[in-house]
């Protein structure tokens, strides 16, 4: 379910938006979460870590 509103909330902010990506946080060890991004077609782009 989750996955899924991912999926309509991305679809509808590209076709109403004039934008060229979304960007999404998730905290390191919240594994869930990141698979229902995978699931719904986002890449990973980058890791940001807290200080050094």
């Amino acid at each position: 379910m989750a996955t899924e509103a991912v999926k309509l909330l991305t679809e509808y902010a590209f076709t109403n938006f004039d934008i060229i990506c979304i960007p999404a946080f998730i905290f390191g060890k919240n594994k869930a979460s990141m698979r229902v991004l995978e699931k719904a077609g986002y890449i990973e782009g980058g890791i940001k870590t807290n200080g050094g």
